[in-house]
């Protein structure tokens, strides 16, 4: 069914662009190499701190995890730093390594503009490679976003495992994703929830859970069972978004046109939810470890797919990259997109796109057609998310006709004038808007 509340009054459709470069945009940057050179990237970007919980257990900005085939996983505990900084900060992420039994530290500062670093990791006693302690210098630079990417690209490859090119456009895609998910957890800070106590109390929860209480547990079937405890708790995570609203309006208001960012929040937590399900449940399948119950059968699915070990990096890719969204008629195409941008075989990618469904079933697919249109979108994707994907894939895709930028034509990619196109356009000036607040709205 059609609906026209929060159309543009004008047919605008807005660049996205990112912000200047910052401290938070220097930890951006860094993820955005870290995706780009094939790990799963758990990203630690929330301001809700759990009450009466004592400290945080993990002052960490990520932990990133490599799943390669026939080799074990490779973990590391990643921190970067644009402003002050000591060795008892170097010492303190590599503290947390050792707890985690994880593979290696990252400590990654960036350099004054003098490119001189205020101490010198040459002094660092001892011997990486016995150590797992990987101190980086990232270049300032006259290019985008004030750092030399490639450079840090290279260092990083250099001390860890990686899988793919890390082509530097990657990254630059990437940095736009990497900064939306850091304002959705934003939006989830209490001072932001509009009444319900208890709601706000479960994405506390959740998130002590998977940015605290995981990382401690050495098994895959136990951290299986509590992410999944914590998803279908009470309240129920999987419907979170919905249980925020005030009404069935205020719900598509945010599905569709990006409004209510307490609600958004939500959309993203419960999708960072299914994806932290999706990569534990791989890592159970590679290691042989049984899952508890029901989810024995439910991760033996998995083995089905080929190459399993690819599908949390192309989850990540699919969502939060190119937002979830497809165009069956160019199957082949948007296909072959995600695997150059994943590093992995196409017909991966064919048959990954349905590993939710296995996963995860639920009454009807995960994926639904939009309108009358061929395109398809994956369900509870923050309107954001989408319009990045569909600026990833308007300068990516090759058989459409494109403007003076290079960008694609997005009423010939959703097939013509109507009601899927308005959705494109809605969903890419989402994303502008939100990286760009000073966006005139047209209303």
């Amino acid at each position: 069914m059609q609906d026209t509340r929060g159309q543009e009054s004008v047919n605008a459709t807005y660049p996205v662009r990112l912000p200047p470069l910052s401290g938070d945009l220097f930890e951006d940057i860094v993820l955005a190499c870290l995706h780009a050179l094939g790990y799963y990237v758990e990203a630690n970007a929330s301001p809700v701190e759990p009450e009466n919980r004592g400290h945080r257990f993990f002052e960490v900005d990520a932990i990133a995890t490599l799943l390669r085939p026939g080799a074990p996983s490779f973990q590391i505990v990643v921190e970067a730093k644009s402003g002050d900084w000591g060795w008892k900060d170097v010492f303190k992420t590599h503290g947390v390594c050792k707890y985690l039994e994880s593979d290696a530290t990252l400590f990654i500062a960036l350099a004054d503009f003098d490119n001189s670093l205020p101490c010198n990791f040459a002094g660092l006693p001892g011997d990486p490679a016995d150590t797992g302690l990987h101190c980086i210098k990232a270049r300032r630079s006259d290019g985008p976003h004030g750092v030399d990417i490639g450079g840090l690209m290279e260092s990083i490859a250099s001390v860890v495992p990686t899988i793919g090119s890390g082509r530097i456009g990657l990254v630059h895609k990437w940095l736009y994703a990497c900064r939306l998910q850091r304002q959705m957890a934003a939006s989830l800070a209490r001072k932001d929830w509009p009444a319900d106590e208890g709601l706000w109390v479960a994405v506390r929860d959740y998130l002590h859970c998977i940015r605290d209480l995981i990382p401690t547990m050495r098994s895959p079937a136990d951290r299986l069972f509590e992410i999944v405890q914590a998803y279908w708790g009470d309240p129920d995570l999987s419907d979170l978004s919905r249980q925020a609203c005030t009404s069935d309006g205020e719900f598509d208001d945010a599905l569709y046109f990006g409004r209510h960012d307490h609600v958004q929040g939500c959309l993203w937590l419960q999708t960072r939810a299914r994806l932290t399900i999706l990569v534990t449940a791989v890592q159970c399948l590679l290691v042989g470890e049984q899952a508890h119950g029901e989810w024995a059968e439910r991760v033996a699915r998995l083995g089905d797919f080929e190459e399993p070990e690819v599908l949390p990096r192309l989850w990540q890719h699919l969502i939060w990259l190119h937002g979830g969204v497809m165009k069956r008629a160019q199957f082949d195409e948007e296909v072959a997109l995600l695997a150059e941008d994943c590093a992995c075989e196409p017909r991966v990618v064919a048959k990954g796109i349905e590993a939710i469904d296995a996963l995860l079933p639920r009454s009807g697919r995960w994926w639904k057609q939009l309108g009358s249109s061929d395109l398809e979108v994956f369900a509870l994707v923050p309107a954001a998310f989408r319009g990045i994907g569909v600026f990833r894939k308007a300068y990516g895709l090759k058989a459409y006709t494109t403007n003076e930028s290079g960008m694609i034509n997005l009423r010939e990619y959703a097939g013509g004038p109507g009601w899927a196109h308005e959705r494109l356009r809605d969903w890419n000036n989402c994303a502008a808007r939100a990286l760009d607040p000073e966006i005139d709205s047209g209303a």
